[in-house]
């Protein structure tokens, strides 16, 4: 019984794709495929901010094409909990994060709680010209994009 459970999480979680937003799983294996970052948003059903951003902020941000320049993926700390700490940790919700791989690791920044669209599209923005730097300096180990506020910038490995 323990098996068939372990393979019903396991399925939950990587087809989980929320409303919009594909899985994680897919988001990262599109990523590392194409070289797009990763952005995720972190989210539960009972949290207001989180659902007025899911049905207001984030359809406008994608409705102006910015979903689509970047490997999007919806996380519930409700239903993949190991995922959303490994994620945020202990953190609040809603977050919206961005990882994007450099030659020293990931770089993660972050938005945490409800964000106005040009708030989200800045973040996204100023993610993939980061990229786009990174890419035509090649031979620079990490970029030297600075977030706005609200954003946390770390390299992990």
């Amino acid at each position: 019984m323990t098996g068939l459970t372990l393979a019903v999480v396991l399925q939950t979680a990587t087809m989980a794709t929320g409303d919009g937003g594909e899985s994680y799983t897919d988001a990262y294996q599109s990523a590392m495929s194409n070289g797009a970052p990763i952005v995720v948003f972190v989210s539960t059903e009972w949290c207001a901010p989180c659902q007025q951003m899911k049905r207001q902020i984030l359809p406008e941000v994608r409705k102006r094409g910015l979903l689509g320049r970047v490997c999007f993926a919806q996380v519930d700390p409700d239903v993949e909990h190991g995922l959303a700490r490994q994620l945020i940790g202990s953190g609040p919700v809603p977050q919206l994060l961005m990882f994007r791989s450099t030659r020293s690791g990931w770089m993660r920044r972050r938005l945490v709680g409800s964000q106005n669209v040009a708030t989200v599209e800045n973040f996204i923005n100023e993610g993939l010209e980061a990229t786009k730097k990174a890419e035509s300096t090649a031979g620079a180990a990490v970029d030297d994009a600075q977030p706005k506020a609200g954003a946390v910038s770390t390299v992990s490995r």
